[in-house]
């Protein structure tokens, strides 16, 4: 018998898409909002930092901005133990807003990309414009998510079902 593509399952394990009424509950959880930033596209990150929060935060100060390669962790489940996969290039910045600190990271050498993403955490974290960044970490997060939805589908369209005779 020929194998067929099997059809394409929604994934009800990872839970409800977000959606733009998500934004102020997004904010409240500091790794959930890392997560966009760490992912999201950098010159559009880049561009919103500079066109929109700059201009208006008070002055920042850059108290760390450096990349470093980290050792990638994995768990051998047979046996429980900790091995290293290898390492990535990891860039990382601290800033502080008046009396509030912000941490951003991403894979890569994009120290400016990081620098923005600790920007971005700083002003959610002191209060600043939050409805501007609101909107555009809930946009980033939906673009996120049917980026991911795309690339779910395209892999569940070469799965095969096999018949065991």
């Amino acid at each position: 018998m020929m194998p067929t593509a099997a059809p394409n399952p929604s994934n009800s394990s990872r839970g409800p898409e977000p959606t733009a009424a998500d934004a102020p509950s997004l904010l409240t959880d500091q790794a959930a909002y890392l997560a966009v930033l760490a992912q999201c596209r950098g010159d559009t990150l880049k561009a919103f930092v500079d066109e929109r929060l700059l201009p208006v935060l008070p002055p920042v100060t850059v108290l760390h901005n450096a990349s470093g390669l980290y050792m990638v962790p994995a768990r051998d489940t047979a046996r429980g133990t900790v091995h290293h996969l290898g390492e990535a290039l990891v860039s990382e910045a601290r800033v502080r807003l008046a009396d509030t600190e912000g941490y951003g990271a991403c894979l890569g050498p994009d120290l400016q990309r990081a620098l923005a993403a600790a920007i971005v955490d700083a002003a959610i974290r002191s209060g600043c414009e939050l409805p501007a960044v609101a909107a555009f970490v809930a946009e980033e997060a939906l673009r996120l998510a049917a980026e991911e939805a795309r690339q779910r589908a395209q892999v569940e369209a070469t799965r095969v079902e096999m018949e065991t005779f």
